[in-house]
């Protein structure tokens, strides 16, 4: 199988606390398209329908957390468009009692 990498823009948008994030996959379905999130980053594959033996393969890595559960995608005409919004730092902050 040939592995082309997927053309990614990501852009952080302040007022949103995310990345916004858009990958072209011209010649791929909808229903091919596998988005996997992890807190770090995205990996994505989709094979394109148009040539045999071909898929876009990519692993991208945010500098900053992502909040997995809170990610939204879509995609149309080749563009898939994702929201990977920041996980909040205090979150998983707690507390260490000093001796």
């Amino acid at each position: 199988m040939n592995r082309i990498m997927p053309i990614v823009c990501a852009e952080y948008d302040e007022e949103k606390n995310a990345y916004d994030v858009e990958i072209q996959l011209p010649g791929a379905k909808k229903e091919d398209v596998d988005l996997k999130v992890m807190s770090g980053g995205f990996m994505v594959r989709a094979p394109r329908a148009d040539e045999q033996e071909t898929e876009y393969s990519g692993s991208y890595s945010f500098c900053c957390d992502v909040d997995e559960k809170k990610v939204t995608a879509r995609f149309d005409n080749g563009l898939l468009k994702a929201l990977f919004p920041l996980r909040d730092p205090t979150e998983k902050a707690r507390s260490v009692k000093v001796n």
